[in-house]
């Protein structure tokens, strides 16, 4: 089975993976998790929480609740309460989307370098991660709120991964050398200001719409099934 790896002209050096939505379908887990959040405090169900919380992550997105909601709670309190209440899933329950191991496989057997660049907590991303059994197929993890950046609304994420995978492997990268697989527009904006050649991952579904996605990425997909070649 035989996978695209390059993409309308440009030849990747390295590839940089979403997880949420991208490599694992938990769309499901977070509406549930958020609509428990909002009615626990009481408060109403909100599209703009739901677009920036998915791009800030756990501590930003924590503080920007704490500052528009008065919920009585620090930033800390309302991270540890996701984490609670999401944890069950990511151990239990999350799945990879279609093809993403054969994707995974394609671009690892081609030996290209490959990272997570993520808003999700560690402790929750590793634990997916190794009951899908893919923890080794990534060189680096790279996830927001340790490097105290403001989420996917700025490229740091996206610029580590990218200087991490130069430095494991000892080669000049940039990360307008590498692809980035995206399924929120405020993200894929994001890493493609920052150079980035980025790939939509569109789900009808998930938080961003195709539409929203192809106004931002240089292509969009529906399923790692689509880069699938004869």
């Amino acid at each position: 089975m035989a996978f695209k790896v390059t993409f309308d002209g440009f030849t990747p050096r390295a590839f940089i993976f979403d997880f949420d939505g991208t490599l694992v379908d938990s769309l499901g887990l977070w509406v549930e998790v958020d609509r428990l959040f909002l009615e626990r405090h009481g408060l109403p169900e909100d599209d703009e929480y739901n677009q920036l919380i998915t791009a800030l992550g756990f501590e930003a997105g924590a503080a920007w609740v704490v500052d528009h909601f008065d919920i009585g709670m620090t930033a800390d309190e309302v991270v540890q309460e996701w984490i609670d209440l999401s944890q069950q899933f990511y151990e239990g329950t999350v799945e990879l989307k279609p093809y993403v191991l054969e994707y995974l496989n394609a671009v690892r057997g081609q030996k290209f370098p490959m990272a997570i660049a993520t808003s999700l907590q560690r402790k929750l991303l590793l634990a997916a991660l190794k009951r899908n059994d893919i923890v080794d197929y990534f060189d680096e993890l790279c996830i927001c709120d340790e490097l105290a950046s403001a989420g996917k609304l700025e490229p740091t994420v996206f610029l580590e991964a990218a200087r991490r995978l130069s430095k494991r492997f000892d080669v000049p990268l940039e990360l307008s050398d590498c692809v980035v697989f995206e399924d929120t527009a405020l993200a894929a904006q994001t890493a493609r200001k920052a150079g980035a050649f980025v790939i939509g991952m569109a789900d009808e579904n998930e938080v961003s719409t195709r539409e929203e996605l192809e106004a931002t990425c240089d292509m969009v997909i529906s399923s790692f099934g689509e880069l699938m070649v004869d």
